[in-house]
């Protein structure tokens, strides 16, 4: 319907006996769509009685390009991404080859994702998150709409609700921040992993004498 002009659906209506309903809402100007519909159009066009059709095929345009963009969207999702029912998690390397468009794009679908309710997903947000994203350190969030904050981590970075605890992978890392004491020599827990620090003493005179561990 967008293409089609209000003479054109009028004239239909009238060819097929058809009496459509007049929402008064239209004339509120109070609302912005309608104070662009009867307010800003009839100036523009007065300068240009074309800007009808060029917006139309801008419009045209730009639907064609969004088709194009969410298709490659969906073909790279699954491989930047691992998705949970509470929280999505990027690859931050395999993340940051993409192209700005889709790194954008990856984004705003993880918000939608996870707040599919959301009807307008605020630009600004989604740049936050794209700046956080490429050039952040370990532990920098971004903070998204209702409630949803990115945030980065080793090799990756998480789109979740605030206070959101992501488990660290089974590897020897471990939280920013965190301090552990070291028993030299002795064997240190680390916790929150299977993992554990054994430390020994090594003589350097012994040392240079049998380099090999």
């Amino acid at each position: 319907m967008l293409y089609i002009s209000r003479a054109d659906i009028e004239a239909y209506c009238t060819a097929h006996e058809l009496r459509p309903r007049f929402d008064v809402s239209n004339l509120d100007q109070t609302y912005f769509r309608n104070w662009l519909r009867h307010t800003v159009l009839p100036l523009l066009s007065e300068h240009n009685p074309g800007v009808r059709d060029v917006l139309c095929r801008t419009a045209k345009v730009a639907a064609a390009d969004y088709d194009l963009l969410h298709a490659e969207m969906e073909r790279v999702w699954p491989e930047v991404t691992h998705v949970s029912t509470s929280a999505i998690v990027f690859d931050r390397a395999l993340w940051q080859a993409l192209p700005l468009s889709l790194k954008r794009a990856t984004i705003r679908e993880a918000i939608h994702r996870l707040r599919q309710h959301l009807r307008n997903i605020n630009f600004v947000h989604v740049e936050r998150a794209v700046d956080v994203a490429e050039h952040g350190e370990v532990g920098d969030r971004a903070t998204l709409a209702e409630g949803l904050v990115l945030t980065l981590t080793y090799h990756a970075f998480t789109i979740a609700d605030e206070g959101y605890q992501a488990r660290l992978p089974n590897w020897p890392l471990l939280e920013p921040g965190t301090r552990v004491p070291v028993n030299v020599p002795g064997l240190s827990n680390l916790p929150g992993t299977d993992w554990a620090l054994l430390a020994e003493l090594v003589v350097k005179s012994d040392y240079h004498d049998n380099p090999d561990p």
